[in-house]
């Protein structure tokens, strides 16, 4: 079963109450999300929303905007912050998670909030504390009602998720974003390079390493890649640097890491234009090498 080309929703469903098929409709535009029937309360609601609320989605709104206008990837904010995994970081601003205050307040702090993230997590915690409203008892005269109802909902959800289960086209998930981890992300199982360059000491021409711009088609992102070759001197200090850059708007992800082995950066979407990666190595105070990519989309790297 497909739904017809243009179909934004499910078709009215007669004996189905409006906030049922409201909900049905969020199942038809959400397929990939999991579903909590509740029969009593004829409602269908993403298992991820009973745990957030709206304060702490803006919260986490608010968080991503100030980091991204810092230039910085999530990585890069959560060594910043001394967390153990990123993935915190995502959690946070996606709102799936409140954090807690200390994180906030450095959050503040790092980010030039000004307060702003302080005041939204206040906002959070109060919206938490608030009593969840209990739907009202069915009387026993209503409940065959109900169930044939619920019966009916249930066989459309079924049928409406079957025909999402090949899509024309795949869909690229809402939680892929500008400065995700590739690899967390789920988009590097099916990357390839679509560009490789060599990186060269500037002064000797020697080889230090590879750049590649990685690209997922399921993700729509592309990323940088550094793979090293042996250093001239494997006892002096380095420090790789890999960029992944999108002329059209100025967006660029940026990670360091101190030591010649192979690394990737963090990636960017390739809607709003081609992307670039570059990579940079600096060893002791005597080589300093760098290379880059060409700025490609996919349709540009398939010419």
């Amino acid at each position: 079963m497909r739904m017809p080309s243009g179909t934004h929703g499910p078709p009215a469903l007669a004996g189905v109450t409006e906030q049922m098929q409201n909900r049905l409709r969020t199942c038809y535009l959400e397929p990939h999300k999991p579903f909590v029937f509740d029969v009593w309360g004829l409602s269908n609601m993403a298992q991820d929303e009973l745990s957030r609320s709206d304060a702490a989605v803006a919260l986490g709104h608010e968080l991503r905007r100030l980091r991204q206008a810092r230039g910085l990837s999530q990585r890069a904010l959560t060594k910043m912050l001394g967390l153990s995994a990123h993935s915190n970081i995502a959690d946070y601003e996606h709102g799936r998670r409140i954090p807690p205050r200390d994180i906030v307040n450095d959050c503040d702090r790092l980010l030039n909030a000004g307060g702003e993230l302080s005041a939204q997590l206040d906002r959070a915690l109060a919206q938490r504390a608030q009593p969840v409203a209990q739907a009202p008892p069915v009387p026993v005269g209503g409940m065959r009602r109900l169930a044939s109802v619920a019966v009916l909902a249930v066989s459309v959800i079924v049928l409406l998720s079957w025909s999402q289960v090949r899509p024309d086209s795949p869909a690229v998930a809402s939680s892929i974003w500008d400065g995700n981890d590739p690899k967390a992300a789920g988009c590097a199982d099916d990357a390839t390079s679509i560009d490789a360059q060599p990186i060269r000491a500037h002064a000797t021409q020697l080889q230090l390493g590879t750049v590649h711009l990685r690209y997922s088609p399921h993700c729509q992102a592309a990323w940088a890649k550094f793979e090293p070759l042996p250093p001239p001197s494997p006892q002096q200090q380095v420090m790789v640097v890999v960029e992944t850059i999108r002329p059209a708007d100025g967006m660029k992800t940026v990670f360091h890491y101190p030591g010649l082995e192979q690394i990737y950066g963090d990636m960017l979407l390739t809607g709003p234009g081609c992307v670039q990666a570059t990579a940079s190595v600096q060893v002791a105070d005597e080589i300093e090498a760098t290379g880059s990519t060409a700025c490609l989309t996919p349709t540009l790297a398939a010419k």
